[in-house]
């Protein structure tokens, strides 16, 4: 089992490695714009802005190259961390019932079930940020083009046409296309695609276990602020055969296995085994109802948790979306010579951290008011936050209360 807390975090060094390759993109785009040349040629505009796209796109693919290489290591050990911890609490409760569960690095049905998922989740992630080299050349383009026309027609003077484009494309950030051509940030995607595999993942080596050891109850975690739609079936035990008079099939009423149910996309929750007479439910009924309630007071007005927690990843959002903003004024900075440019992208960057301690502010008063927990590796982006993240796997959660030791939630 994984605790929620657990799976919140998991992906943090991750999206931290690919939010550092998108921050390189912004300035790399930014400072290509400005080194672009003047406008006054069309002919010429157009060839030097044909000559810096393709380099750009060159760059941009040796750039994930090098980050996959080393997202490799780190992913493999991501997954290797979470299988063990998985594993090892579900065992504790087998060993509890008298069983004897094989060993996870002898057992090759779990090796194989971690082996081949690990492939999968490095060759989508790879195949998804490559994707990021095609929107980049596009985006540095249409951000050329967008510029060019702002000039000739006179709609705005150079200067303000360079930092429309540079703007355009710090706010917007550094996207990831899907086979089905929907878009999404770079880190949004890195976390939804790795926390979403390795709660599948040892997903499926719990099954396996448990179809080992011959256990068909499972308890299913629960947290405050879960979704609506999962806060019905969080913290209670279920059949996993579908064939037991005083227990609800699992299937069914958690959609495992299901883009919208349990170990789905974003779900935190997870599920252990379960044994008649010998296990004690980790939360009542009146325990979780009182979860699935739970309120926050923000300017003295009490809110759902959940609702609370959407706020919250909003404020993130505008965070992250202020530091890609200053990543493209130094992008400019780096580039120009011309110095009335530099020094407006010097006002515009001391504006824009401006705004950004006050966002910061915002959210530090909103935890302060609600009692949230602070996720600064939602507010990430490289430069900004130099500390490194460490997994935290260690929670005071309760969970399945068969033995004694501590079990995160």
């Amino acid at each position: 089992m994984l605790s929620p807390d657990y799976l919140q975090h998991v992906a943090d060094d991750a999206v931290e490695l690919y939010s550092k390759l998108e921050e390189r993109i912004i300035k790399d785009i930014a400072r290509r714009i400005i080194g672009a040349g003047t406008m006054t040629e069309s002919a010429r505009w157009q060839i030097k802005v044909s000559q810096e796209s393709g380099k750009l796109y060159d760059e941009i693919i040796d750039e994930i190259a090098e980050s996959e290489n080393t997202s490799r290591e780190l992913i493999q050990q991501i997954f290797k961390d979470a299988s063990i911890e998985s594993l090892s609490f579900d065992d504790e409760i087998y060993k509890a019932a008298g069983l004897k569960p094989i060993p996870i690095k002898q057992s090759k049905t779990m090796l194989n079930i971690l082996t081949n998922t690990l492939k999968q989740t490095n060759s989508e992630l790879y195949n998804l940020t490559k994707t990021t080299a095609d929107s980049s050349q596009e985006k540095f383009l249409q951000a050329c083009d967008n510029a060019y026309m702002d000039v000739v027609s006179g709609a705005f003077d150079y200067n303000t046409a360079i930092f429309n484009a540079i703007e355009d494309i710090s706010k917007s950030g550094v996207e990831i296309v899907y086979p089905s051509g929907r878009k999404a940030k770079v880190d949004v995607a890195v976390r939804r695609n790795l926390m979403t595999s390795i709660s599948q993942a040892t997903g499926e080596m719990q099954i396996a276990r448990m179809d080992e050891m011959e256990c068909d109850l499972v308890e299913v975690t629960a947290h405050a602020g879960a979704r609506p739609s999962h806060a019905v079936w969080q913290g209670q035990v279920y059949s996993r055969s579908g064939t037991s008079k005083k227990y609800p099939d699992f299937i069914s009423c958690t959609g495992y296995g299901t883009v919208t149910g349990l170990k789905g996309i974003n779900c935190r929750h997870d599920f252990y085994p379960f044994f008649e007479g010998l296990s004690k439910r980790a939360y009542t009924n009146e325990e979780i109802d009182k979860i699935n309630n739970e309120t926050v007071t923000y300017n003295n007005e009490k809110i759902n948790k959940y609702d609370a927690t959407q706020m919250q990843r909003q404020m993130e959002r505008t965070i992250r979306q202020n530091k890609r903003e200053i990543a493209g004024y130094e992008g400019i900075i780096l580039e120009g010579k011309d110095e009335d440019l530099i020094e407006e992208a010097r006002s515009r960057l001391n504006s824009k951290k401006q705004e950004l301690k006050q966002n910061q502010e915002t959210l530090k008063d909103f935890i302060s008011q609600t009692g949230l927990a602070r996720d600064r590796a939602r507010e990430r982006i490289n430069q900004f936050d130099k500390d490194r993240l460490v997994i935290n796997k260690k929670s005071t959660d309760k969970g399945c209360l068969l033995y004694t030791s501590p079990s995160p939630r």
